[in-house]
This record gives C-alpha cells, sequence and structure tokens, in this order.
C-alpha cells in the first residue's frame, strides 16, 4: 500500500462544528491529486493555542521523510498560527526532503523558479509575511472574542446591579409607617430598617405625596 502512496494531506479545523470536506476539495483541485493515492491526516485543534502540538500533523510529516513525499495543506496557517513556528517547520522539513505545498499559497512555488539565489531569499521573505499574516488573523480573532466576553458581561451586570454600585434596598413600607407615626426620628429610622437616610426620606416623600393626590 505505501508503495501506491504519492503525497499526504494534513487538514485542521479549530471545532468539531467545521468540516474539512471544502479543505481537501480545495487541495484536491489545486495540485491535480487522485485521492485513491493520498492519505488525508486529520487534526481537531483550536488555532489560538500557539504553543500547541500537533501529534497528528508530526505523524504525517514523518511519514512524508520516510516515504519522501510531499505534505499537502489548504493553508499554511493550518500548520500553526505562530509565525516563527510555520517558517522553521516548513524549512527545516525542506531540508529533510519533505516540501510541504499550501493550495492558498500556491504562488509561493512561482517564486521558487526564479533565479538563483534570488529565488531563496524572496521565498523567505514571501514566507515570513504569510505567518506574519497568519499570527495577526489569529490574534485579532482572539481580541474580538475577548471583546464581547467583556461587553456582555458588563450588560448583565448592568441589568442586575445599581449603576452606583450600591446594592438596591428593599423597604418594608407597612413598619416605616409605623416607625414615622411613632414620631422616630429619621436617623432611628435608617438605623431600624437597615437603609441609608436618602432611601428612607425618599419613601417618606412619595407617601405624604401619595397621600395628598388621594
Amino acid at each position: 500500500m505505501s508503495e501506491e502512496i504519492k503525497g499526504l494531506i494534513y487538514i485542521r479545523t479549530s471545532t468539531t462544528d467545521q468540516t474539512p470536506e471544502n479543505q481537501i476539495e480545495h487541495i484536491v483541485n489545486t495540485f491535480k491529486l487522485d485521492l485513491k493515492y493520498c492519505e488525508i491526516y486529520k487534526e481537531q485543534e483550536s488555532a489560538w493555542k500557539k504553543d500547541s502540538l500537533r501529534p497528528i500533523l508530526e505523524s504525517a510529516l514523518k511519514k512524508a521523510r520516510k516515504l519522501g513525499l510531499n505534505v499537502y495543506v489548504w493553508d499554511y496557517d493550518r500548520l500553526y498560527r505562530n509565525r516563527k513556528m510555520v517558517v522553521s517547520t516548513i524549512k527545516n522539513y525542506a531540508k529533510l526532503g519533505v516540501n510541504i505545498r499550501s493550495a492558498r499559497q500556491i504562488w509561493l512555488d512561482e517564486i521558487l523558479k526564479s533565479p538563483e539565489p534570488c529565488n531563496e531569499i524572496m521565498f523567505d521573505l514571501a514566507l515570513n509575511i504569510v505567518g506574519w499574516i497568519g499570527e495577526e488573523e489569529s490574534q485579532k480573532k482572539s481580541d474580538r472574542v475577548k471583546a464581547a466576553f467583556k461587553n456582555h458581561n458588563y450588560k448583565v451586570k448592568k441589568k442586575v446591579s445599581n449603576p452606583w454600585g450600591r446594592t438596591p434596598c428593599n423597604v418594608d413600607m407597612a413598619r416605616l409607617l409605623q416607625l414615622k407615626a411613632s414620631g422616630m426620628s429619621l436617623r432611628k429610622m435608617s438605623k431600624s430598617l437597615g437603609c441609608s437616610h436618602n432611601t428612607i426620606r425618599n419613601k417618606i416623600r412619595e407617601m405624604e405625596e401619595n397621600e395628598m393626590s388621594a
């Protein structure tokens, strides 16, 4: 079976909701591959875990090195979102005879056709730019998610709390009426009911206004 394999396809999704079929189709169409002669390696791992290991990726690269095959990906950011890790992985495995080719960055192949040594210099520069773009996109997504959570938590807090940061005091109006009728001072009523002077004063004003309008 190993003699028939002509290439390895590596795909990564960040969540279980995502499907890899579009990635596979793009890779196959771009490089004119026949799936009968390809092995597909699928991995589900968040791109934001920049330093997370990719055991499936490592397995694919190890086999590609053993058989002397290319590894095909949909986008270089499927490897890692960390620029340095993307660049080092591609360059180190190229030295070992494993070319990692990207369907979305196939234009990099044209750079390698340029005269030496310009081709290597330009390829290295372009590869770093691609890695930087992937890293920036990941950071922007992370910032948007954090901002969304922060905004959501602020709205929830705003709905359930007093805008001045104080917990609203529930005044026992029947008890307040009794204390007021007994001639108790505002300070003592506030202490007895466990509410601020202003709260008790406002409640007394409301009662008096209601009595006048009755």
